[in-house]
């Protein structure tokens, strides 16, 4: 993954010393790379002969364009390289990233890549990535939490982020020491898109059928969501409500009346719970008065 920085300017504002752009760019930038546009081409052709690093987990194919899904941590030197440059798109793309620490061999990251045949060799485009944290859970247990998700401009809206996340869990859900997986300060983006990859994985479980979803939220829709998936019993619920909408026929005034009612009990429940500590609260001043 080759890097190319350069400035230009063609206005000046009076006399106000600009930033030096150029610097700030460099300051964040990996060492090895490039200001001169001729030596950028090719470092480029180079990048030809290029191969990801880690474990390949997951391919699929969109509009007959190959994609693979690698799994690595930061013991591998040629992974640590490469994310060192990867990850300085989120500067540019997640609203106040930070870099990970390499040093820290809890994390793992999983990147994506376009497999191009040009005639006889391949070439590998960066797509994206996803990194995760694994920590202690309790008393014997880790829980991964995902921290970023980046898909570059000119792959997304095409499903590569689901495809992504899906290979994360798969990935993970075969690891019988993690209790389940959580997400670090979520965007709207990736609530939609973490909801829509936990509804076709729970779709198909047997305790989010139809017939028992009409029967209300159940602790057997918890165990089996964290067991096969390692979804969280707060994500479950939600995901409960979206597949539950699905399944009630909103022209059946009694059945869409029952739905409504389940959820306005669940968003109550805060509420109830704060009432409960007031009077409590109540009861014990009035006690020692």
């Amino acid at each position: 993954l080759s890097s190319g920085i350069n400035a230009e300017w063609s206005l000046r504002p009076g006399n106000v010393e600009p930033d030096n752009i150029l610097k700030l760019l460099m300051d964040q930038t990996p060492s090895g790379f490039t200001t001169n546009e001729s030596d950028f081409v090719l470092d480029i052709e180079k990048d030809r002969s290029f191969r990801p690093a880690g474990t390949l987990i997951a391919c699929y194919q969109n509009d007959e364009k190959k994609y693979e899904i690698y799994s690595a941590s930061f013991k591998n030197n040629q992974f640590r390289d490469f994310h060192s440059r990867m990850q300085t798109f989120i500067l540019w793309y997640i609203d106040a990233a930070s870099y990970l620490d390499s040093d820290d061999l809890s994390w793992k990251v999983y990147t994506l890549f376009e497999k191009v045949k040009e005639g006889n060799s391949v070439r590998y485009s960066s797509i994206g990535f996803l990194s995760c944290y694994s920590y202690y859970h309790y008393p014997n247990k880790v829980r991964p939490r995902i921290s970023q998700v980046l898909i570059l401009p000119p792959y997304q809206k095409q499903g590569h982020g689901a495809h992504l996340l899906s290979a994360l869990y798969d990935d993970i859900s075969r690891n019988s020491s993690v209790y389940d997986i959580t997400v670090e300060d979520p965007s709207e983006n990736f609530t939609r898109l973490r909801n829509y990859v936990d509804v076709l994985k729970c779709c198909r479980l047997a305790s989010f059928q139809p017939d028992k979803l009409k029967r209300g939220f159940t602790q057997e829709m918890v165990d089996e969501a964290r067991s096969e998936h390692k979804i969280t019993a707060i994500q479950v619920r939600k995901i409960y409500e979206i597949l539950r909408l699905r399944a009630t026929d909103v022209s059946d005034s009694q059945e869409y009346r029952k739905y409504r009612l389940d959820v306005k009990r669940r968003i109550n429940i805060p509420f109830l719970k704060e009432k409960r500590k007031k009077y409590r609260l109540r009861l014990c001043v009035d006690t020692t008065a």
